[in-house]
């Protein structure tokens, strides 16, 4: 008994390759997009708040305070940083990584579980009511710091 193949059937399996080809190239650019908008602090420096004792994580190298540190330091700048919705975990990596090459020495995390509204305002931030750490997207807002004195 011989099969005959529908020229319907012929095409959607000659097709499958590149429908596969191109889900695949769609899914790796989703998946490596980030993008940071950095807005740099200008002024005079205040004597920024310290604390007796800090949660950090370091990541990539550079530690990740979710208070205020336990030492003196300068602040850089101000990192709104969004990973693709598949690495929205590693959000604070790619903050990391892009404060390192800012120059700062440490970030401190605003929205690690929430925003962190007392935090935010102490430097000047103000969030913009639509967004969260929870959304789609996996944003990361941090200050960037350098030691000081």
């Amino acid at each position: 008994m011989i099969f005959k193949i529908s020229p319907e059937r012929v095409n959607w399996v000659r097709r499958a390759p590149s429908v596969l080809a191109l889900f695949c190239t769609v899914l790796c650019f989703v998946g490596c997009w980030a993008a940071g908008d950095y807005h740099a602090y200008v002024g005079d420096q205040k004597k920024w708040p310290m604390s007796t004792g800090s949660y950090a994580d370091t990541v990539d190298g550079i530690p990740v305070f979710y208070n205020f540190p336990p030492r003196p330091y300068v602040v850089l700048g101000y990192l709104e940083a969004k990973t693709a919705p598949i690495r929205r975990h590693t959000r604070f990596s790619f903050a990391a990584r892009r404060a390192k090459d800012l120059g700062a020495d440490a970030i401190i995390a605003l929205n690690k579980d929430g925003q962190n509204k007392e935090l935010a305002e102490t430097f000047g931030v103000h969030f913009d009511p639509d967004s969260s750490s929870g959304d789609f997207f996996g944003a990361a807002e941090a200050v960037l710091i350098r030691w000081g004195k």
